[in-house]
């Protein structure tokens, strides 16, 4: 383990923590990338980092990172570390940043040593806080993500007793985050956060993503394979998850609410 990898990645590992395993995740990433055919070369590992930062496993991002990219040219690895680089963001809000952190530090080890010094920022469509109304843009991202979940009165409570999380929420998270800028779709976007909170093991909120996710346009056969996924990151990782979601199910219950909105299912 060299000096940089000890002070920054894998600081926070316990000493039983299980190794990377080349064989499984370049499987995962395999099953993920066929399923889930995307404009962005490797969007697969971005989706699988925000599982493994979830799991508190970000030093296992960079080790993938580095397999899944190595015979590749220099340019394909900054577009895809700039995928990896935006799925940290998005998953940060609802994973943590202690648990990001191993990763980030990962990531710019890895560059580092391909001699990557310089990686295109892509700008956000809005800038400075102070120029743009990210709280307005933000309640209409939430809005477009909740539509059909059915929990309405999770937005009411925070508003009514949390107004300082609700609106970091609105601001930073739905405004800033997800509203942005046009890297990924939002409903790739949702993919990123349903990859993260399912691998957290929050039941509640992974139902909740399973159907903001499928409501947006994902289709079903794409979040049962990262909800597979992340049982299976889970395993590797010594932390099984509580429970299993019940994907079509929750399906069933979008198309219900949905139809009592009024709208039709995508």
């Amino acid at each position: 383990m060299n000096y940089f990898a000890a002070k920054f990645t894998n600081a926070n590992i316990a000493q039983d923590a299980a190794p990377y395993d080349s064989s499984l995740f370049l499987a995962l990433n395999e099953k993920i990338s066929k399923v889930q055919p995307s404009s962005h070369k490797n969007f697969s590992i971005a989706l699988l980092s925000a599982m493994l930062v979830a799991q508190k496993r970000g030093d296992a991002v960079s080790a993938l990172f580095q397999d899944a990219t190595k015979d590749e040219s220099d340019e394909n690895v900054k577009e895809t570390f700039i995928l990896v680089r935006e799925a940290l963001a998005l998953a940060a809000p609802f994973v943590g940043f202690p648990s990001c952190m191993p990763a980030v530090f990962g990531l710019v080890g890895e560059l580092r040593k391909r001699g990557i010094d310089e990686v295109p920022t892509k700008p956000r469509l809005r800038f400075g806080f102070d120029k743009f109304d990210y709280a307005t843009e933000g309640v209409s991202a939430f809005q477009k993500v909740y539509r059909g979940v059915g929990n309405s009165e999770v937005g009411k409570m925070l508003d009514q007793y949390f107004p300082d999380i609700s609106y970091y929420a609105n601001t930073a998270v739905f405004g800033y985050l997800l509203s942005g800028n046009s890297l990924l779709a939002l409903q790739e976007k949702e993919l990123v956060l349903a990859s993260g909170i399912f691998a957290q093991g929050a039941i509640r909120q992974s139902q909740s993503h399973c159907k903001a996710a499928i409501q947006l346009g994902n289709r079903v056969e794409v979040v049962q394979a990262l909800s597979d996924a992340s049982v299976e990151v889970a395993l590797w990782n010594k932390n099984p998850l509580p429970a299993v979601i019940n994907v079509r199910q929750l399906e069933e219950e979008v198309k219900r609410n949905l139809a009592a909105l009024g709208v039709e299912s995508q």
